[in-house]
């Protein structure tokens, strides 16, 4: 499978990123190693990102999830086995640490940037929380 790797800003607009941290925070979430997680299906996000990105059908993610990475959280390097994409929209940015890194690529989250990435071939990780908590949107998709 080919490498891919896009990165947009505002695919959300921040009024959009607050609903979702909303959302989280209304909604029980289930702990995942050092996350806590609310499952989704934002058909609206789908479509958009299906919309914008031809390449792939992005209608249809096996998971999504709005994810709290909390102070000291973070991710090892790794990738995901049988996954062909994944998508990443960052909520906020009011937290230090967190990077996401990708190969040799350092994202810095911001509000509204989505990244989607063949994350079955491609290492990444996240780095660790240091202040506040982190928020983002992903999905994964076989």
């Amino acid at each position: 499978m080919n490498k891919t790797f896009i990165r947009v800003d505002n695919f959300l607009s921040k009024e959009e990123c607050n609903q979702f941290i909303e959302k989280f925070k209304q909604s029980p979430a289930s702990k995942y190693r050092n996350t806590f997680t609310v499952k989704i299906k934002p058909k609206n996000i789908f479509e958009r990102i299906n919309n914008q990105f031809k390449f792939y059908n992005f209608l249809e993610p096996d998971n999504c999830e709005i994810v709290m990475w909390p102070v000291d959280s973070y991710m090892k390097m790794h990738i995901d086995n049988g996954d062909k994409f994944s998508f990443l929209i960052y909520l906020n940015n009011d937290f230090d640490g967190g990077e996401t890194v990708i190969e040799d690529i350092t994202v810095k989250p911001r509000p509204g940037r989505i990244v989607i990435f063949s994350n079955g071939v491609m290492y990444h990780e996240v780095k660790q929380i240091k202040k506040s908590n982190r928020f983002m949107l992903a999905g994964w998709y076989k």
